[in-house]
């Protein structure tokens, strides 16, 4: 997940030298790029959460039994957009690249109600 955020922050490189070839629309892909590795660092925290206070019982094992379903599929899913994403920035794809952050933000909205239910264990 590390080397994930290391690239997309890569990206916001790509996204500002493609800035002039993109007519402007770079500002939508830059604030996507920060976005995605924000919810990339998130996922992770949330992870080392679940880890550390599920074994306790401070989460209850009901919502430790759904994270342990969802990170593997968030994990597949955050690859799949940022494979569209990183296509759609190098290819100029401003649909594409909006398409993507749209599936983004569905991925964030459900690790947030994820993250919001760790807080208990704090």
């Amino acid at each position: 997940m590390k080397h994930g955020i290391l690239v997309v922050l890569s990206l916001l490189l790509l996204a500002g030298c493609a800035g002039g070839l993109m007519g402007g629309k770079v500002d939508t892909i830059t604030v996507t790029a920060e976005t995605a590795a924000t919810v990339a660092d998130r996922a992770v925290r949330t992870n080392a959460l679940y880890k550390q206070f599920c074994p306790t019982g401070a989460i209850k094992a009901a919502d430790c039994a759904k994270w342990a379903a969802f990170y593997p599929k968030f994990q597949r899913e955050y690859g799949l957009f940022y494979a569209t994403y990183k296509g759609a920035v190098l290819g100029g794809d401003i649909t594409s690249a909006q398409t993507a952050a749209k599936a983004l933000e569905a991925l964030s909205d459900q690790l947030l109600i994820f993250y919001l239910t760790s807080q208990g264990g704090r």
